[in-house]
């Protein structure tokens, strides 16, 4: 997180690289959110996280290397649910190596001063433990939904958020 100086006060400002969930698949998960983790669903829709904020210091860099890219779309495929922060959240795993989001992610960060590229899981969250709680029974009756075995995404969003407040889409890049 980052404080920036406003008129005002200082700002917690957090900035991301995402990937929002599109239909087909969107209005499931999203009506899932929408009725176990009400508040994170009112903060951001359905997505992937590409780059966190901490990894999104050099904005201008990213920035052009996304401008640049020459992937048409980007494939993650899905495994199981998985319990989360002793129980209290929900996800669905990414599956298998997933080696496109982990290519695109080294690509992004290219000429930025990361030198080590942290290992960032794909995974949709159902569930946030900051603001929602899974019970063994929610648990249960996830596990019988059915939910994506592969998603296709063709857009990045950088997105960022003022004071813990929404989620706004600040730029979007469309691959090629």
């Amino acid at each position: 997180m980052k404080k920036v100086k406003t008129a005002n006060n200082d700002e917690i400002r957090r900035v991301q690289a995402t990937l929002f969930i599109d239909e087909p698949f969107k209005e499931s998960i999203e009506k899932i959110r929408r009725k176990y983790n009400p508040e994170q669903y009112s903060l951001i829709g359905c997505h992937i996280t590409l780059l966190r904020d901490d990894e999104l210091t050099d904005i201008e860099n990213v920035t052009k290397n996304l401008s640049e890219l020459n992937e048409y779309m980007l494939e993650i495929n899905f495994g199981n649910l998985r319990r989360s922060d002793d129980g209290k959240g929900v996800l669905i795993e990414g599956k298998g190596s997933n080696h496109s989001f982990h290519s695109l992610r080294e690509k992004l960060l290219a000429n930025t001063g990361i030198n080590n590229i942290s290992i960032l899981h794909p995974h949709i969250t159902l569930i946030h433990p900051r603001n929602g709680n899974c019970t063994d029974e929610i648990f249960e009756k996830l596990k019988k939904q059915k939910l994506p075995s592969k998603i296709a995404f063709k857009t990045v969003s950088i997105i960022e958020q003022l004071n813990g407040g929404k989620w706004n889409i600040v730029n979007q890049f469309n691959l090629k």
